[in-house]
C-alpha cells in the first residue's frame, strides 16, 4: 500500500495491466481486509506507478501555491 488517505487505501502496482486485473478480480478482498484491520470502510484504488507519477506532477503544479499535507505512507 502506498498511502492512506481520505478513506481511500492507495495501491501502486508496477504493471497497469496488473493493477486493473487486481481491481476487477480481487477489490472486493482486499475492501474487506481493509476493514477488518482499519475497523471502517476504506475503498483501494489502484495505480500504475505511471499513473501516480503523472497524478503527482500534476497536483505538485497545482498545489505550489498551497500548503501540501503530509500522506501518511503505510
Amino acid at each position: 500500500m502506498h498511502s492512506l488517505e481520505n478513506d481511500e487505501a492507495v495501491i501502486v502496482i508496477d504493471d497497469p495491466f496488473v493493477a486493473n486485473w487486481l481491481k476487477s478480480h480481487y477489490v472486493e478482498i482486499i475492501q474487506t481486509a481493509l476493514y477488518e484491520a482499519i475497523g471502517h470502510e476504506i475503498m483501494p484504488v489502484f495505480y500504475s506507478e505511471d499513473e501516480l507519477a503523472n497524478m503527482q506532477s500534476g497536483s505538485s503544479e497545482q498545489n505550489s501555491n498551497q500548503s501540501h499535507q503530509p500522506k501518511r505512507h503505510i
